[in-house]
């Protein structure tokens, strides 16, 4: 439902594209993937920083 009224809305254009895009830009860019962790109440993406990739200061929790 919320899909079908953003879309209405004119708010996305195609569903599905986007995680998909953004997981091959970043991996693109620094090699790391995207983190998701989902809770009953949220999501959390975490997304590399290509800085911190490149010089070797990464955190994956």
């Amino acid at each position: 439902m919320l899909t079908a009224t953003a879309r209405a809305l004119g708010l996305v254009g195609q569903v599905g594209r986007g995680i998909p895009l953004i997981r091959k830009a970043l991996g693109d860019a620094t090699s790391l993937p995207v983190q998701f962790h989902t809770a009953q109440t949220e999501v959390r993406v975490v997304l590399p920083s290509y800085i911190n990739a490149s010089m070797g200061n990464v955190t994956c929790n």
